[in-house]
């Protein structure tokens, strides 16, 4: 989800809820946004029983939820009692007391109060519209007792190899993902997740001339597994003008694919490209997962 940036909103929501507010039969789990600084505060309540709010900043996230839509989730366990918190498959934040017992409804929304100003900071004059972005919402029951999942780690970067003299490199303008996929980008190499998702996706803002080079050509480690009906990872490549929906030219699928070894893919390009607007990498798949490490764009 992506919330919305405005002073006196609690911006967005993701959350359980059943009873009336305060008494026995309250039971509540919150994943909450602040628009006046973009901050994340988990909250929950068990038989009435609050008090147990934990903001997030941006800079202990590691990114900022207002610049777009990022993956948040919690995992509740009565046995043994416990929620734990997770923002991009990282866990950030872990619940032991007034943990909640009773079933709620799952809901989403976005309001504005009196009296919250030192909570939400004052109501802006401001009086366009805003909104909180939804783009995918999952739930998956738990039975018996279950060991909190092991979030995801990236893996330790290595060194690039040299790459030939004749190489150009091509630098990031920006970055972006779409349809449940998540990335980060730690010392030159992005690494791209997405877990039970349809067609994920990461894009790299490039807008870069390339010459006379004919190839794009980058390095790749990491795996795709399939759950559904298929899955496969492709790499398309956009120059300027083209449609989002029709790429100049596709990898489909990147090949050899290895978990713990780099190795290195190319597309050829067509004479007519000339420029690199987007390269985009797209898991394909209608319920599969991916955990990819690409580094070293170049043009060669």
């Amino acid at each position: 989800m992506q919330p919305a940036r405005r002073s006196g909103l609690q911006a967005g929501s993701f959350f359980t809820f059943t009873g009336t507010y305060g008494q026995p039969s309250h039971h509540e789990i919150d994943i909450e946004f602040l628009g006046n600084r973009c901050a994340i505060q988990l909250n929950y309540y068990g038989a009435g029983r609050g008090n147990h709010e934990r903001v997030l900043t941006p800079a202990e996230l590691g990114f900022n939820p207002c610049d777009g839509l990022h993956n948040y989730g919690f995992v509740w366990q009565r046995q043994p009692d416990r929620i734990t918190f997770y923002a991009e498959g990282r866990l950030v934040h872990t619940a032991t007391a007034d943990i909640p017992t009773q079933p709620g409804q799952i809901m989403m929304n976005i309001w504005r109060s009196r009296g919250v100003d030192g909570w939400l900071g004052h109501p802006s004059n401001d009086a366009s519209t805003v909104s909180a972005r939804y783009d995918r919402m999952l739930y998956a029951p738990l039975s018996g007792s279950v060991t909190p999942p092991t979030p995801p780690t990236t893996p330790a970067v290595t060194p690039p190899r040299p790459v030939s003299s004749n190489s150009a490199a091509l630098t990031e303008q920006s970055h972006f993902t779409f349809n449940g996929g998540s990335a980060t980008l730690s010392n030159g190499t992005y690494h791209f997740s997405a877990t039970n998702a349809r067609d994920a996706g990461l894009g790299i803002v490039l807008n870069a001339s390339i010459g006379n080079h004919r190839t794009l050509t980058f390095d790749i480690r990491g795996t795709v597994t399939r759950r559904g009906s298929y899955a496969r990872l492709a790499a398309q490549v956009y120059r300027s003008g083209d449609n989002d929906s029709t790429p100049s030219v596709s990898l489909d699928p990147i090949p050899n694919l290895s978990a713990g070894n780099w190795t290195t893919a190319t597309i050829q390009l067509p004479t007519d490209v000339g420029d690199l607007a987007k390269v985009q990498f797209l898991l394909i798949t209608d319920r599969g997962n991916v955990e990819v490490d690409i580094r070293n764009l170049r043009a060669e």
